[in-house]
């Protein structure tokens, strides 16, 4: 059995970060076909930048400061992203244009089991069939320590449940506002759960514990700060997860729950994660879980950001049985 300080080290960093990983493969990358995201060279004016915009027609729906000027651009009708990329590029102004992205969830298990709150995952004794010890010792941990109260962890996601009974005592709170978060595709304050995917993943790491009340979290007191970036089919673009990015940045989460990935390599993307390192900020991503019926060149394709920026921490589901949880195929 592993000692005390191997279980307190698990603890601190499970608590807030774990969320199991499951759903569909990742299909073919899209991209919106209306917006860029552009970074501006280093020594383009902020004017001859915003006159080139103009001259096509290109509206500045958002410029991320504290991501070096990044810009969510949207394009004049009638002109293609290929299109538009090879102006930018060719203009000398940006360091690049590419295209925003589509972003896919890598969701919590729908298993009834699951959702029914049987936790082997905190501690396995075999309940079910499953493997004893396939767990993250969780009992042990709680005896070092159960709280994480003075962190504030950020969920971007579909949104979170912020009324659920288990939840509304732990749900951060902006003292600017009141709101418990963001909702990047509406670009309001309400970042409630409209699907059920974000909730379930903010219960397992935050869900009140020692309460006599449905579950109980990895960290029985956190402060989860929810964040819209996802619809309800558990979709949505590079640009509103770095919406949601920026903003967990400039309201000092210290860890960023990211239950969601691409295929396609974003410099965007890539800049924004790079902006959370700098300011100390711990974003966790999930590494993907393969289908069994993926092509050769599909079966080979990264899932961004967790395999492709260095010590960036990953993390995968198990089943009851200490396998991997894999998509199947219904086909």
């Amino acid at each position: 059995m592993r000692n005390r300080r191997f279980h307190a080290f698990i603890f601190l960093v499970v608590a807030c970060l774990c969320s199991p990983v499951s759903g569909g493969a990742l299909a073919q990358s899209k991209f919106r076909s209306d917006q860029l995201l552009v970074m501006p060279a280093v020594g383009a004016t902020p004017a001859s930048v915003l006159r080139f915009h103009q001259s096509h027609g290109a509206q500045v729906l958002r410029t991320f400061n504290g991501i070096r000027g990044l810009q969510v651009v949207r394009l004049t009708h009638g002109v293609t992203v290929e299109e538009a990329i090879d102006r930018y590029q060719r203009s000398g102004l940006v360091e690049y244009a590419e295209p925003d992205y589509e972003v896919q969830a890598l969701n919590t298990p729908n298993d009834p089991r699951y959702l029914e709150c049987t936790q082997w995952a905190l501690h396995n004794m075999g309940q079910g069939g499953g493997t004893v010890d396939a767990h993250i010792d969780a009992p042990e941990a709680w005896d070092v320590r159960n709280s994480a109260s003075n962190l504030v962890v950020a969920v971007i996601h579909t949104g979170v449940r912020y009324s659920h009974e288990d939840l509304v005592a732990n749900m951060w709170t902006n003292s600017a506002d009141g709101s418990f978060g963001l909702n990047a595709l509406t670009a309001t304050s309400n970042p409630s759960d409209e699907d059920g995917h974000g909730t379930p993943v903010a219960g397992v790491l935050g869900a009140v514990g020692n309460n006599a009340v449905g579950i109980s979290g990895v960290a029985w007191r956190v402060r989860i700060m929810a964040c819209r970036a996802l619809g309800s089919l558990g979709n949505g673009n590079v640009s509103d997860i770095i919406t949601c990015l920026d903003y967990a940045r400039t309201n000092r989460a210290a860890i960023i729950n990211a239950s969601w990935g691409l295929n396609e390599p974003s410099d965007s993307l890539s800049n924004a994660v790079h902006s959370l390192r700098e300011a100390g900020i711990i974003l966790v991503a999930a590494c993907g879980i393969a289908p069994t019926k993926l092509t050769r060149f599909q079966s080979t394709r990264p899932v961004i950001p967790s395999t492709t920026l260095s010590r960036l921490p990953s993390r995968h589901a198990i089943r009851p049985g200490d396998q991997k949880q894999l998509w199947r195929d219904p086909g």
